[in-house]
């Protein structure tokens, strides 16, 4: 028996020999199977590759036959990135001419981007790729790249521009500009004005619908809201609201939009399937801005006139509290993505207040530029970068189909196929989009992405092996 073993083994390997290398085997042990990528015979050991890039050898001795495969199949998902994300808040100091970024981890000042003349309006991209910058005096939009914290571009746009909104999609900002009652429509691929609507009188706030089928423009001098349809850049409908309206909010579900009355004291809720008031509540003092929890259960409302902020319950459109701010003069406000703090600008006493949104009470005070207003918090991820297949060797494979997907609803990611002919093949793949390419003779693949990688994303390789019938 041990004689008959060893000429088994002998005889197999002998036949292994005569393969070439990247031939894909399927090799049977006495307690299991094995597929790998074949290297050579070497001491009388199989080495190879295993299907998910780890070196290994089997000794002939344990082999008791094996089967060549044509192709192979390797796939692996892509993590998301939150490891590599942070929450960031942005501050335009209106007397500095430059934007503080608030790390909101550790409520510190971490940059100091210099932007255009007096600073007011911001809002970060859905992505979190861009931050937009409203330059009052300026008659411009500064725009930041959020991955160095650099003006990229500057955009022309209306005389006395006050506030910018974003498209859910990221790919339109809408700003106000109060000198010409109008309203610029801006293609930011482009970073140019493709539009300007005319409004009401002196218009300040805006904000795009969640399902960004529309803008809504409180037109301060007017006393009243515009309607705009994104889809034909015009005004549909206009609703009377209270004194000199000034800020605007809507519910996640789009049904209702609350209104900030800067000389009522008032919010005026309205209902945008029938673009009518239906509610209108007291509030405090110059009441400046209006925040919406995620969930849709409260507002915040920012009081100027008596540092205060009012919080009220949506569902019953009443005041529920009121947190007092030792403050100067609150001017601007921002929540976290989740909800859980409210960030408030103090125009007079240049510093941010943090406000815990489960005790309603002020946990933190962040000094920043001079004259900070505006303020707008958004997810800010690094790059992604990262190999995640490599052969290890050269001509392993003829050939490699490659298919990824994308899971992502706003972010592209970038695929990278190297080749041992020294070509590179980059394929960019669209948000919810599957993409396949074929490389001949692919030795590795990695993956970049400068927005979020969203759970779900994946990539799988079918590898087909090299003419197994070479000689070494």
């Amino acid at each position: 028996m041990k004689e008959s073993k060893e000429y088994d083994s002998s005889c197999i390997c002998n036949r292994l020999k005569k393969l070439c290398r990247g031939t894909i085997l399927k090799v049977l042990l006495k307690d299991r199977d094995i597929t790998l990528i074949f290297d050579k015979i070497k001491h009388n050991c199989i080495k190879g590759i295993t299907t998910d890039n780890m070196p290994i050898y089997i000794d002939c001795e344990e082999i008791v036959g094996f089967a060549i495969l044509s192709e192979i199949q390797i796939c692996g998902t892509i993590p998301p990135t939150s490891t590599g994300c942070e929450v960031l808040a942005y501050v335009t100091n209106n007397s500095d001419n430059t934007v503080s970024v608030i790390d909101t981890a550790s409520n510190m000042v971490t940059e100091t981007v210099p932007v255009g003349s007096s600073p007011f309006g911001v809002a970060v991209s859905p992505n979190g790729k861009r931050t937009y910058v409203v330059n009052r005096t300026g008659s411009s939009v500064s725009v930041i790249d959020t991955a160095t914290n650099t003006v990229v571009a500057f955009i022309p746009v209306g005389y006395l521009p006050y506030e910018v909104a974003i498209s859910p999609d990221g790919t339109r900002a809408y700003v106000t500009n109060a000198g010409n009652d109008n309203v610029s429509v801006i293609d930011t691929a482009t970073n140019r004005v493709i539009s300007i609507v005319r409004v009401g009188a002196w218009p300040i706030g805006i904000k795009v619908t969640p399902n960004g089928a529309r803008a809504y423009v409180t037109n301060f001098n007017s006393n009243n809201v515009s309607v705009i349809d994104l889809a034909t850049n015009t005004v549909v409908a206009t609703i009377p609201v209270g004194r000199y309206p000034q800020d605007i909010a809507f519910t996640p579900d789009g049904t209702r939009a609350y209104v900030v009355n800067y000389g009522s004291n008032t919010v005026s809720v309205i209902n945008t399937a029938t673009n009518t008031v239906t509610a209108t509540i007291p509030v405090g003092l110059v009441p400046e801005e209006i925040e919406i929890t995620p969930d849709g259960t409260r507002a915040y409302v920012i009081n100027g006139g008596n540092s205060t902020v009012s919080v009220i319950r949506l569902s019953t459109n009443t005041v529920i509290a009121t947190i007092p701010v030792n403050g100067t003069a609150l001017t601007g406000s921002a929540l976290t993505p989740d909800g859980t703090r409210l960030y408030v600008t103090d125009v007079i006493g240049n510093v941010v207040f943090v406000i815990n949104t489960v005790t309603n009470t002020v946990i933190d005070t962040i000094p920043v530029g001079t004259s900070p207003i505006g303020i707008a918090i958004g997810t800010v991820c690094e790059p992604l970068a990262t190999e995640v297949w490599v052969v290890g060797k050269t001509n392993f494979f003829n050939a490699g189909t490659f298919e990824f997907f994308n899971a992502s609803a706003t972010d592209h990611i970038t695929f990278t196929v190297t080749s041992s002919t020294g070509s590179i093949v980059v394929v960019t793949v669209p948000p919810q989009s599957t993409v396949t390419r074929t490389v001949s003779f692919p030795t590795a693949l990695s993956i970049t992405s400068t927005g979020n990688t969203a759970t779900g994303s994946r990539w799988c390789i079918t590898l087909f092996g090299r003419d197994s019938s070479c000689t070494h």
